[in-house]
């Protein structure tokens, strides 16, 4: 059965695994990308992909999907949505990665998608708990008026992980790759007209007996 949590929850989760546990931030990144990456060969290969990429970690979960899907040998796009200068630093690496390999990296999307195009929005994560601004805003309809399939990163941006709505709009994802752990706001009704199919991605947390602490306490300090 899944376990659902909470925005806060899954930061504790995530910081416990990194800072406790000692698996490195990069490492849960490249595994959660690597698994998406293997998902969307196995049912859109031969496609074009655009990869909508944040600043944040989601953004640097979407630009390293992108690669390993150059790497096999499709046909990738990224754009990078905001001031690289501000960026995480998983965001800085994954980008300068790309780099290197000479992938082709946009800041201007196109006016409309080539029909074959696999859109993966990698915008903004879990942690968005405001309605979104005006850019998000333009980069969200643009997906969600494209005739393309979307694949969310953990979460369909601009939807609460915690509430299951949109703030103020939200991408219409054919299939969300949910990282870890089940959302708390996947349990809303609401938000089925939002995730698409949704399927949890394992990539390395501790198993729910040794993090249900964390959980409980979490959740009395929110």
């Amino acid at each position: 059965m899944n376990s659902y949590v909470s925005a806060v929850q899954m930061k504790a989760i995530d910081h416990y695994t990194i800072e406790e546990i000692g698996i490195p931030s990069s490492v849960l990144m490249e595994r959660a990308s690597l698994e998406i990456a293997n998902s969307i060969i196995r049912n859109y290969d031969n496609k074009k992909i655009v990869c909508v990429c944040g600043m944040g970690n989601n953004g640097g979960d979407g630009v390293a999907i992108g690669r390993i899907l150059f790497l096999k040998g499709l046909d990738v796009t990224l754009y990078l949505a905001g001031n690289l200068e501000k960026a995480s630093d998983q965001m800085k690496l994954q980008v300068s990665i790309a780099r290197k390999l000479s992938i082709p990296i946009v800041s201007t999307l196109p006016s409309e998608l080539d029909d074959g195009t696999v859109v993966v929005d990698a915008l903004v994560g879990i942690g968005l708990n405001r309605d979104i601004d005006s850019q998000l805003d333009k980069l969200i309809t643009f997906m969600n008026q494209s005739q393309s399939p979307v694949i969310s990163v953990d979460i369909p941006s601009g939807l609460s992980a915690d509430e299951g709505r949109p703030l103020k709009n939200a991408v219409k994802a054919t299939k969300t790759y949910t990282i870890g752990f089940m959302k708390n706001g996947f349990a809303k009704t609401q938000s089925k007209a939002y995730t698409g199919d949704i399927e949890v991605v394992d990539i390395g947390y501790p198993p729910y007996k040794l993090i249900k602490h964390i959980m409980e306490r979490e959740e009395i300090n929110e």
